[in-house]
């Protein structure tokens, strides 16, 4: 069964003038479709009071009413444009501390002004747009375009409306050659497929500069497109810049080509004579050409050294550059390697080194054997690295722990020193090129400084991590982590 409200509201809604009924607080019980086409739906919906200009006129008006029956009234309204309108009313008093008013102003008058209202404010928001903001019809034609636009293409819109979009501020070919008025016959067939686009254009001086344009195609009632309204910004610093990265990008490779002929180069030209001087003291060395007194063997022995520290300087530079071009890459056979087997190589490979220095080295392998999809060599030359690392920086009488092991499914190798340590500013530097910790370490001579860089390339290339865990004056523990 319908209830009063329900029976009141279905009467009022059918009134051809704007009607609400409320309470004599203000709170509205029902308003029609002709007051809810003057006033914004959160004012009908929520209290009388908030569309008077007056807020006292309400009361007044009401109290007139409760002693009359009935009160005519004229005021001020508050339209949805946010706009004042004059209105003559009349308030009558039902019962029960209930009222009813009605907008006895003609509804036409109150909607055209309401309309006109609405219109002026548009306008005005759209020629005070910091945008360009353009109408044209179907083929091509500006039918419409803001004050923005016309400063700044320098056309007034007497000079442009009615002319094709082409010609004036659109040019057929842009800087870079591209056939500008193909692009706009597909875009006035299929404005649709260009709701967002960027491309050149050119103001009434000649000037070109790149604009960021949405695009709406508007449709009839019947669903024909009638016009195409066009929202640009200008965006030419934003083209600018990023034309001189591309440019700067393009100088950066350049010199990056020339930097790795430079060191292809060099280091080929360097090798040749290189290998015959290292031939050539080597044989000096071991008195195949003659014997040697103590201090010439003292002397040799140092200029064999710095010549295998450059030889290996040169390798390590090579692989650097290699590294930077992408031109490094692991084996094409690279398959499952049996990972123990390789530890035990590199910890055997340099057990000599170790012991010569007084140095044990402990390893430490599961009992089953695990394996690794990775590249032999490169894997080699990482625990090789570590390991004479470890040797380098560690201390008379010192340990080495090299351990492997599989954890969470993962395969994880230690390579752990009692040496110095890594003080904790040099951690995050540790596997920079060319860092080396300075240490009074009685065998950290003899490092390039990138050793640890191309470990890192190297593990990374297989996907895994390499970090390093240490206490200054207690040793250091590099852990590598390879998913299986």
């Amino acid at each position: 069964m319908l209830d009063k409200k329900d029976i009141f509201g279905h009467i009022l809604d059918n009134f051809s003038e704007p009607t609400s009924w409320f309470k004599e607080d203000g709170v509205i019980y029902f308003s029609n479709r002709a007051f809810k086409e003057i006033f914004s739906n959160k004012l009908v919906s929520s209290n009388i009071n908030s569309i008077f200009e007056d807020k006292s006129f309400l009361s007044a008006c009401l109290q007139q009413a409760k002693n009359n029956r009935m009160f005519n009234a004229h005021t001020v309204f508050n339209l949805k444009s946010q706009d004042k309108i004059d209105v003559d009313l009349v308030f009558i008093y039902l019962d029960e501390e209930e009222f009813m008013m009605v907008i006895t102003s003609p509804l036409e008058s109150l909607l055209r002004k309401e309309l006109v209202a609405t219109e002026k404010r548009y306008k005005e928001l759209v020629e005070n747009a910091n945008s360009i903001i353009l109408k044209l019809d179907l083929n091509g034609k500006i039918t419409f375009i803001n004050e923005y636009a016309q400063e700044l293409f320098g056309y007034s819109a007497q000079e442009v409306l009615g002319k094709e979009l082409m010609g004036t501020i659109l040019p057929e070919l842009d800087s870079e050659g591209k056939n500008l008025k193909e692009f706009i016959s597909d875009f006035l067939r299929d404005p649709d497929k260009y709701s967002y686009n960027e491309n050149e254009n050119i103001s009434k001086d000649g000037r070109r500069f790149y604009v960021s344009w949405t695009n709406k195609a508007i449709s009839d009632g019947m669903g024909n497109i009638r016009e195409i309204i066009c929202i640009g910004h200008d965006i030419n610093e934003r083209k600018n810049f990023e034309n001189m990265i591309i440019e700067k990008n393009k100088e950066l490779e350049e010199i990056g080509r020339l930097k790795s002929e430079l060191t292809s180069s060099i280091s080929h030209d360097l090798r040749t004579p290189l290998s015959s001087i290292q031939e050539g003291v080597s044989i000096v060395y071991s008195e195949m050409a003659g014997s040697l007194n103590d201090d010439q063997k003292k002397f040799l022995n140092i200029v064999k050294n710095n010549l295998d520290r450059l030889s290996r300087l040169m390798n390590d530079i090579l692989d650097i550059e290699k590294f930077d071009s992408g031109r490094i890459y692991l084996k094409t056979y690279m398959k499952d390697n049996s990972i123990t087997s390789i530890v035990k190589e590199a910890v055997e490979s340099m057990r000599m080194e170790a012991s010569r220095h007084s140095i044990d080295i402990e390893l430490s392998l599961p009992e089953e054997e695990l394996f690794l999809s990775c590249d032999k060599d490169r894997m080699m030359q990482v625990l090789v690295n570590l390991i004479s690392n470890a040797i380098r920086y560690n201390k008379e009488q010192g340990k080495i722990f090299v351990r492997l092991g599989r954890f969470d499914g993962k395969i994880v190798i230690e390579v752990e020193d009692t040496g110095i340590g890594i003080k904790d500013n040099d951690k995050q530097k540790i596997f920079d090129r060319f860092f080396q910790v300075i240490s009074d370490a009685p065998r950290r001579s003899g490092g390039t400084g990138l050793g640890l860089a191309i470990s890192k390339s190297i593990v990374e290339m297989h996907k895994g991590r390499i970090w390093v865990d240490s206490v200054y004056g207690q040793g250091s523990k590099f852990i590598l982590e390879f998913q299986q």
